[in-house]
């Protein structure tokens, strides 16, 4: 078997060819099954790592793209650090990018745009220093920058929603036998309730790719579900219609949560710096947590708000100083 070295082309009759042959590579690049291997090809020699430049760039930012919007930050971090200009390009429009931690598929954009967007906030402080090594790279990261507002309207929006998913849950009379189904509870259920589950469910989990400026704000509907149910707690008839709700209502924006890179259970406390155990969703307990939840979730939402606006501010400033220096000092 060649070895590394001996797989290299190296000769000037070769490296001509290649130089002179774009369309030979293209057709050795239609037979090389994937980005990865690409990639070790074009490691071989100069002239082809130019040729298949382009699409190498694509690959890695696909790949940062994806660790964007899993919160990857130590492999965001790998590629920035070999790579920062990735930070500008921007992707293909009908590419989509699906979230390893939840499934959700979400149009792309720049990078640090999607972060932004999200308000993530480890990941935007992670990600501005790599704009210092751009040409104007601080004029560019603020240009990217993208501020959503919720307003209070949406907020009520959000509590009416999972009001209205309570509603449904708190008449169900589970029919079918437990064990009928290799669902657990959701087997269990009424045809109307399934539905109701369902419909919320696809709408956190759209089929098509979530445009994140259309898309629910996942901080705000996580309160808003706990907010309902504490404020509910005694419309529904058993602990089984809690643990319902709990397990459809609250678990899947709480995975979704996660991925921003936040773990708001482990910071679940009483009082006494107690551990409060989330699964415990039924009873006075679930109530307290319910409680403690939407309290831990408005702090941490306005401390984030505040954090993201000091950096933007902050930048502002920067750019403000930088110009004044050329102004004045040219």
């Amino acid at each position: 078997m060649l070895n590394k070295r001996k797989d290299r082309v190296n000769s000037e009759n070769e490296y001509s060819l290649v130089v002179a042959s774009p369309d030979v590579l293209r057709l050795i690049g239609s037979f090389i099954p994937d980005e990865k291997s690409k990639s070790a090809y074009a490691r071989t020699n100069k002239a082809i790592h130019k040729f298949f430049q382009p699409d190498l760039d694509r690959f890695a930012l696909k790949q940062l793209l994806q660790a964007v919007v899993d919160d990857d930050r130590d492999v965001v971090k790998r590629i920035l650090d070999a790579k920062p200009e990735l930070l500008l390009i921007e992707p293909k429009i009908k590419e989509e990018i699906e979230s390893q931690k939840t499934r959700q598929r979400f149009q792309v954009g720049k990078p640090f745009e999607i972060a932004t967007k999200r308000r993530q906030l480890e990941m935007v402080k992670m990600m501005l220093p790599y704009f210092d090594k751009l040409e104007d790279g601080k004029a560019k990261a603020l240009a990217q920058w993208k501020v959503r507002e919720i307003s209070e309207q949406e907020k009520k929006q959000y509590v009416s929603k999972m009001k209205a998913l309570i509603n449904v849950i708190a008449k169900e009379t589970f029919p079918m036998p437990y064990g009928a189904g290799k669902g657990g509870i959701i087997d269990m259920i009424s045809k109307e309730t399934k539905m109701a589950i369902e419909a919320f469910r696809k709408e956190l989990l759209p089929r098509v790719a979530i445009v994140i400026d259309d898309y629910v704000d996942v901080e705000q509907l996580l309160i808003a579900g706990y907010k309902a149910y504490v404020e509910n707690f005694h419309v529904f008839q058993t602990d089984k219609q809690r643990d319902l709700y709990c397990a459809y209502g609250l678990c899947i924006p709480q995975r979704m949560l996660k991925s921003l890179g936040f773990d708001f259970l482990e910071n679940l406390h009483d009082d006494d710096g107690t551990q409060l155990l989330w699964q415990r969703t039924s009873g006075w307990l679930g109530k307290r947590v319910a409680i403690s939840a939407v309290s831990i979730l408005k702090n941490y939402i306005d401390e984030k708000q505040a954090s993201l606006a000091s950096l933007r501010e902050g930048l502002q400033e920067s750019i403000r100083n930088e110009i004044y220096n050329w102004l004045h000092f040219q």
